[in-house]
């Protein structure tokens, strides 16, 4: 499916997800997408927090944050500034 999506499909990156929303994707599945399409840019695309982004970083080559960077994790709520600097930090190493 990586295969056929990036290359027929011409995707510009390749996103890794969970089953369900807000839980962490799996870094078996991150290191077979690498494996199957090595010239992809691959993203984890959910459960990225403070405590998953570093491994996040190590395992594709970047990570995309949403809901979490929310206030309470809450969709609808503003940005939690003490998250975006507590992930920022994480991710600093």
């Amino acid at each position: 499916m990586a295969e056929d999506t990036f290359r027929r499909g011409r995707a510009d990156v390749l996103l890794v997800t969970a089953a369900a929303p807000a839980r962490e994707a799996s870094y078996d599945d991150v290191r077979r997408v690498r494996e199957a399409v090595p010239e992809a840019p691959v993203l984890v695309a959910s459960g990225v927090t403070d405590r998953t982004v570093a491994r996040a970083l190590r395992e594709a080559h970047g990570a995309l944050v949403g809901s979490w960077l929310k206030r309470d994790g809450r969709v609808a709520a503003p940005v939690d500034r003490e998250r975006v600097r507590a992930l920022v930090e994480a991710a600093k190493g």
